[in-house]
C-alpha cells in the first residue's frame, strides 16, 4: 500500500518501528515533557561504561572529559564536534591514580558493534534561547549521534534540512549538535537525505540502500526493464574505468536492447584492454597515440627518471622528535601513530623531501631547453627508488562497439 500522503506522525511511527523491530534499537520513549534532555545522557553512558568493565572513577572521569570537549564555549560548533569525534573514535586517556599509567576509556566498541547500546527517542525537546524538538534522536551508549527530521510527503524534505540547520545556530540549540555525526531528513515522496553538522542543503546526499544479493538484484531488473522506444545508443566515455563490473551489468539489465559504444583514451593495462574488448566487442575505430603526435594534435610523451636523495639523515633524531611530540599520548595511541607515519612511503612524502623534489624540478626547467607553449602540467609519482616525472599528453581515442 502506498504511503504517499500519510500524515507526518504516521511516517514517524513507521520509521520508529523500523529502528525497533529490524535494527534492534531500544525505544527510550517520547521525550516531549522529559526534563534535561541532553546530547550526552549520563545515566545511559555510565551504564555502558560500567558494563564494559571500567571502574566508577574511570567512567566518571571519562564522561567529564567528553562533556568538557563537547561544551567548550571558546570554540565553534564545528571544532567542538571535531574534538568529540576524536574521542568517540579513539577513546580518552584516563588516569585515576598517581604513579599509574593512564588507561584509554572507549566510548564506542568499534570492533564488536553488538556490544554497544543502540537506542532511539522521539520528540526530544531541547531547551535553550528558543525551544526546538527534533522528531527522532539516535543514541549510541547514551551519546546522540544522529538526528532525524521527517515531513509529510506534500512538504519538501528541504524544509526538514533547513529546520536542522537553524537548530544548529547559537541562538537555538547548537550545543546539542556537538556530538551529532549524522543529520537526516526525509519524507515518503522524496526518500531520505543525509549530511553532517553545517552541511548546506545543496550538499545533502540521497541515502542509498545496499543490496546483499547482487545476482537477485540483476534478475529483478531484468524482469522489469526500462521501457524505451526506437533504437537506443549509449555512449560511455572512459569505458575501461566503469564498465568492467557491476555498473555495466546493471545498465545492460535496465536497457537490454540498447547498443553500447565505449570510448577510451587512457593507455590500457593488458587486463583492462581484455575486459573492455570482452564487454564492448571489437574496435570500431582506433586513433593511435603515435598518429596523434604525427598529426600534431598531441605532444609526444616526455619521460625522464630522476633520483632525489631520500635517505634519512638521523633516525635517532627522528625517534627523539617523535617521543617529544607524543608525550601526552598513551602507548596505544603512540603505536597507532607510528603505524600511520612509520612507513617509508610516508617518510618519503614528508615536507622536506617534497621541497627537495620541487627545487630539483625548478632547477631542471631553468637549465634545460623546453618547447614553448602547450606543455602539459608535470605529474609527480613517488617511487621507493626515485621520482618519476612525466608530462601527460592529450587523449588518443579508441572506440569499442557492442550491439
Amino acid at each position: 500500500m502506498s504511503t504517499i500522503g500519510t500524515p507526518e506522525r504516521e511516517t514517524q511511527r513507521r520509521v520508529l518501528k523500523l529502528f525497533r523491530d529490524e535494527l534492534k534499537y531500544r525505544y527510550l520513549g517520547d521525550w516531549t515533557d522529559r526534563p534535561g534532555n541532553s546530547n550526552i545522557e549520563d545515566e545511559l553512558l555510565l551504564a555502558y561504561l560500567f558494563k564494559a568493565g571500567y571502574s566508577n572513577e574511570q567512567a566518571q572521569r571519562a564522561v567529564y572529559l567528553l562533556k568538557t570537549e563537547a561544551n567548550n564555549s571558546n570554540r565553534s560548533l564545528y571544532d567542538n564536534n571535531k574534538a568529540v569525534y576524536s574521542l568517540l573514535r579513539y577513546g580518552v586517556p584516563v588516569k585515576v591514580e598517581a604513579g599509574k599509567n593512564a588507561e584509554t576509556v572507549k566510548f564506542i566498541e568499534w570492533e564488536h558493534p553488538d556490544r554497544n547500546d543502540f537506542a532511539i527517542a522521539e520528540e526530544v525537546t531541547l531547551l535553550g534561547p528558543h525551544e526546538r524538538r527534533p522528531d527522532l534522536v539516535l543514541y549510541v551508549n547514551g551519546i546522540a549521534l544522529g538526528v532525524v527530521e521527517l515531513k509529510n510527503s506534500r512538504v519538501s524534505i528541504g524544509d526538514g534540512i533547513r529546520q536542522s540547520l537553524s537548530n544548529q545556530q547559537p541562538e537555538f540549540n547548537a550545543w546539542f549538535f556537538s556530538t551529532v555525526q549524522f543529520i537526516f531528513a526525509g519524507n515518503d515522496s522524496e526518500g531520505l537525505k543525509y549530511g553532517t553538522i553545517g552541511t548546506e542543503e545543496k550538499y545533502f546526499l540521497r541515502w542509498k540502500e545496499g543490496v546483499d544479493d547482487f545476482e537477485a538484484f540483476i534478475k529483478d531488473l531484468q524482469a522489469q526493464p526500462c521501457q524505451t522506444f526506437g533504437e537506443l545508443f549509449v555512449f560511455v566515455d572512459e569505458c575501461h574505468r566503469t564498465q568492467s563490473g557491476k555498473l555495466h551489468r546493471t545498465m545492460k539489465a535496465l536497457l537490454p536492447g540498447a547498443v553500447f559504444v565505449g570510448f577510451t583514451g587512457t593507455p590500457l593495462l593488458k587486463a583492462d584492454k581484455q575486459t573492455s574488448l570482452e564487454v564492448f566487442g571489437g574496435y570500431i575505430h582506433t586513433y593511435k597515440f603515435s598518429e596523434g603526435v604525427e598529426d600534431k594534435v598531441v605532444l609526444d610523451l616526455i619521460y625522464e627518471a630522476r633520483d632525489i636523495d631520500q635517505r634519512l639523515g638521523s633516525p635517532d633524531k627522528i625517534d627523539a622528535w617523535f617521543e617529544a611530540k607524543t608525550k601526552g599520548l598513551n602507548a596505544w595511541q603512540k603505536a597507532a601513530l607510528r603505524d600511520q607515519w612509520g612507513t617509508m612511503q610516508n617518510v618519503l612524502s614528508s615536507r622536506s623531501r617534497m621541497e627537495r623534489v620541487v627545487s630539483d624540478i625548478v632547477f631542471d626547467f631553468s637549465v634545460k631547453p623546453r618547447r614553448a607553449g602547450n606543455l602539459q602540467q608535470p605529474r609527480e609519482v613517488s617511487r621507493q627508488r626515485g621520482t618519476r616525472r612525466r608530462l601527460r599528453p592529450g587523449k588518443a581515442q579508441r572506440r569499442f562497439g557492442n550491439p
